[in-house]
């Protein structure tokens, strides 16, 4: 005879099905929903230190205002980027996942939508950024031989990268006791190649240059892939 544990189980499994399956646009929705104190909260800060920055530089040397926009851009972009992090370290745990999973939805919906919502977050912060460097550009406050738009994507890619290192090594971990470690071996190899390709942009310069700024985003995007790639395969989440 079955316990009701596993009969009201069954119940909330058949009725689930009949249900419309929830979309990972719709668990990103509620996730920001979740979310949105933190989110304000933290964009709120920003914001407050920004002003504060501004008035010292006026008070300071009216001059240097246009030092405000490059300081105010790394702001938002550092800002968006802990908030990220705030948010994946959160969404990756398992509890979290299975309170989700209990919902009307594929287990790869959850998991793209874990994927995309602290991305989406940073984005963010990088398009306050741009914004930014478009009013210093539009007041002619850049100045000749600016390189705010090519900083702001050092930044960019740079915090980009660390956004999903927080659940990105767990994942690994467990993929290697878990018997893939040809996988796990493969995925960390590519996260080293990647971190020495930044850390060379920077130590060399090259970042300062049109053609390697725009190639800086790519170990950030290969890093966030191969966080989705090592979460989807986690083993406590293979059955």
């Amino acid at each position: 005879m079955r316990t009701n544990l596993e009969q009201s189980s069954t119940a909330v499994h058949h009725a689930s099905r009949r249900l419309r399956a929830v979309t990972a646009w719709e668990l990103i929705a509620i996730t920001l929903r979740y979310y949105r104190t933190l989110i304000l909260l933290g964009y709120g800060v920003v914001s407050v230190v920004g002003a504060l920055i501004l008035a010292i530089v006026v008070v300071i040397d009216g001059r240097e205002i246009r030092v405000v926009f490059l300081l105010a851009t790394g702001l938002f972009v550092a800002g968006s980027m802990t908030i990220a992090i705030l948010i994946n370290t959160n969404e990756s745990s398992e509890r979290r996942l299975r309170l989700l999973l209990l919902l009307p939805t594929r287990r790869t919906t959850v998991y793209w939508a874990r994927f995309l919502t602290p991305l989406l977050v940073h984005t963010f912060g990088i398009a306050i950024g741009l914004l930014l460097i478009t009013i210093e550009r539009l007041t002619g406050l850049a100045g000749p031989g600016s390189r705010s738009l090519h900083t702001l994507i050092y930044a960019a890619s740079i915090t980009g990268f660390y956004i999903y290192f927080p659940t990105l090594i767990p994942d690994l971990t467990l993929l290697w006791r878990g018997g893939r470690r040809p996988q796990a071996a493969g995925a960390a190899a590519a996260i080293a190649i990647g971190m020495i390709g930044l850390a060379s942009l920077q130590l060399t310069g090259a970042w300062k240059s049109p053609a390697m700024a725009w190639l800086m985003p790519l170990p950030a995007l290969a890093c966030a892939a191969i966080s989705l790639f090592t979460f989807h395969r986690r083993p406590s989440f293979a059955a």
